[in-house]
C-alpha cells in the first residue's frame, strides 16, 4: 500500500507540445488549456497520428514524477508508452516505460460479471462502463534526473470513435508524505443536480455531472513537510490551481476510481498540536 500522493504544479502550460496529426479545430496544444472540455483530437487512430511530444525547453528542465492523460476516450484495449530523453529524436531514450495498459485488470469483481461478458476473465471495465468514466491514465516514472523531452504514444488503432482525444495532460513533480492519511478519511461523489417538485409532487431534475471529492487529514507531518510542501502547495495553487491526487497508486485495480485531477476547496492552516508534529486537512474536488 502506498501513501497518498499529490502532484503539482502542472508544468504542461510552460512546455512546447507537438507531434502527431490533430484536427485543426482541436489541435494538440489544447492539452495545455485548463478548460478540460477543450480537447485535443487526432485526425485518425494511426500510431503516428496519436503522439504527443513535450519539450520543457532549454532552461532548467524539471525531474518529472508523474504524467497523466485526463478525460480521454481510450478504449479498454488501449495501451500507452512514455519515453523521456535529452535528445528530441528519442533514438536511445534514457527512460522507456514500455507499452502499458490504460485500463488495468481486476477492476470489476468476477461475481459482478456474466459469463458471456467480454471482460469476464480479466475483470477490466467494459467499453460501455468507461464511456462516462473520467479516470485519468497515470504513470509515475521512476527516474530522478530531469529530462528535457518527453513523448507520449497512444496505441488504440481499433477505437470505434475513429479518433483519440485528450482533455488535459498533467506533467509534474509528485510528493507523498512519510506518514499516510489518518483514519477517518472520506471519499465519494458529490451531486449538484437540482430538483424541483410540481404541485402534484412530481419531481423534475436538472441533472449535473457528479464529481469525486476526497477529504482527509495528514496528522503526522514533519516540519519540513509542513512548510516545504504543504505551505508551498497552498501558495502556488490556492483554491483554483490543479493537482493530481491518488489515494494509493499501488492499488492498480482501484486507481481508476481513486485518482483524479482536482483542486483544493479551501486552504487549511498548518497546526502544531504536539511537539515536532504538524497537521493539516485537505478537501479536494474533482475538476470537470
Amino acid at each position: 500500500m502506498a501513501n497518498v500522493s499529490l502532484a503539482w504544479p502542472n508544468l504542461i502550460d510552460s512546455t512546447t507540445v507537438s507531434g502527431g496529426s490533430w484536427m485543426a479545430a482541436l489541435p494538440a496544444v489544447n492539452v495545455q488549456n485548463s478548460r478540460i472540455s477543450k480537447v485535443a483530437r487526432s485526425t485518425n487512430t494511426a500510431l503516428a497520428s496519436t503522439i504527443l511530444n513535450i519539450d520543457q525547453g532549454v532552461g532548467s528542465p524539471v525531474a518529472i514524477g508523474c504524467l497523466a492523460l485526463v478525460v480521454h476516450n481510450l478504449s479498454v484495449s488501449a495501451k500507452v508508452r512514455i519515453r523521456g530523453d535529452d535528445a528530441a529524436d528519442f533514438a536511445t531514450p534514457i527512460y522507456d516505460s514500455g507499452w502499458l495498459d490504460v485500463w488495468p485488470a481486476g477492476v470489476v469483481p468476477t461475481e459482478l460479471l456474466e459469463w458471456e461478458d467480454d471482460n469476464f476473465w480479466l475483470g477490466t471495465l467494459s467499453q460501455n462502463a468507461i464511456a462516462g468514466y473520467r479516470a485519468p491514465f497515470t504513470h509515475y516514472p521512476q527516474i530522478p534526473q530531469p529530462l528535457r523531452y518527453w513523448r507520449i504514444e497512444m496505441d488504440d488503432t481499433g477505437n470505434t470513435d475513429g479518433w483519440l482525444q485528450v482533455g488535459r495532460v498533467f506533467i509534474g513533480r509528485v510528493w507523498a508524505p512519510a506518514h499516510n492519511m489518518t483514519y477517518g478519511m472520506t471519499f465519494g461523489y458529490a451531486d449538484a443536480t437540482v430538483s424541483e417538485s410540481s404541485l402534484t409532487g412530481e419531481e423534475f431534475f436538472d441533472v449535473r455531472t457528479r464529481t469525486r471529492e476526497h477529504k482527509f487529514d495528514l496528522g503526522f507531518l514533519s516540519k519540513e513537510e509542513a512548510y516545504s510542501y504543504i505551505l508551498n502547495m497552498q501558495q502556488q495553487l490556492g483554491t483554483s490551481g490543479e493537482l493530481l491526487i491518488s489515494g494509493d497508486r499501488d492499488d492498480v485495480a482501484n486507481t481508476p476510481r481513486m485518482c483524479f485531477l482536482g483542486r483544493m476547496k479551501s486552504l487549511s492552516p498548518i497546526t502544531c498540536p504536539h511537539y515536532n508534529i504538524w497537521t493539516t486537512s485537505f478537501e479536494i474536488k474533482e475538476i470537470l
